[in-house]
């Protein structure tokens, strides 16, 4: 008679690895919900702003960029009215007209305020920014702390 092996089949493996893969992939999604992912998006609406707001001023309109704690939004007079008509309610309940809310727990900062004000100049320079070794910096604090710097020449990227 031979003798019987004792262990787990190759399938009874096989469906063990794919419950724990869908159970870790479940429970994670509960621990990095959307807060994780807010700053990260807010940067990437705030670097598509900056750089349609100096699009706008290089083809020679007058716009600006303006900032408080509910969040950022051109002035009213830039961009084509059909493509900026949008209005937006924040969870702070303030009304944000052709702009982003910042999302709960994000704050947008300059040089430590939360109210200010940004424009470009005709050759897609920042004009409105005091520069620190070359570059208007930008802040976004959240679950992370991320950077966007302007600088002097118009280029706006990442911070380090």
């Amino acid at each position: 008679m031979g003798e019987q092996q004792k262990g787990f089949t190759l399938i009874e493996l096989v469906t063990i690895i794919v419950l724990v893969t869908i159970l870790s992939v479940a429970a994670l999604s509960r621990f990095l919900g959307a807060d994780q992912f807010a700053t990260y998006t807010t940067r990437d609406q705030l670097l598509s702003e900056l750089h349609y707001l100096q699009q706008l001023n290089l083809a020679g309109q007058n716009c600006q960029l303006n900032v408080n704690g509910n969040g950022f939004w051109l002035t009213a007079t830039c961009g084509s009215p059909s493509k900026r008509a949008r209005q937006e309610r924040c969870d702070s309940g303030a009304v944000i007209r052709n702009g982003v809310c910042l999302n709960d727990g994000v704050a947008l900062t300059l040089a430590g305020a939360n109210t200010f004000t940004l424009s470009f100049d005709d050759l897609g320079r920042v004009s409105n920014c005091t520069l620190t070794a070359g570059q208007c910096r930008l802040t976004l604090s959240g679950s992370d702390r991320l950077s966007l710097c302007i600088e002097n020449q118009g280029y706006i990227h990442d911070c380090p």
